[in-house]
């Protein structure tokens, strides 16, 4: 991942870090960061935690974005529903 940092940072993409470790390369890089928090333990509980609260960050963006830019949403999902038929 560390390498699609260097890349993006070249080519002066900003990125956004959706990470629950605020001091991580990935969060240092960040021009903005989301933290999501989970108690990971050692077991993979708690991996299973952080990465279902990434995922619900995930799904409210895009679907705030979707909302925001609807008429073009609602083109987008009528081609993909016409390409996967």
């Amino acid at each position: 991942m560390l390498d699609n940092i260097v890349i993006a940072k070249k080519k002066h993409v900003p990125l956004l870090a959706l990470t629950n470790y605020m001091n991580s390369p990935l969060a240092q890089s960040a021009e903005c960061v989301l933290k999501t928090t989970a108690d990971e333990q050692k077991i993979r509980l708690g991996a299973m935690d952080s990465t279902i609260s990434q995922f619900l960050v995930i799904d409210l963006l895009s679907s705030m974005l979707a909302a925001r830019i609807s008429e073009q949403t609602e083109k987008r999902i009528l081609q993909i529903f016409e390409t996967v038929k």
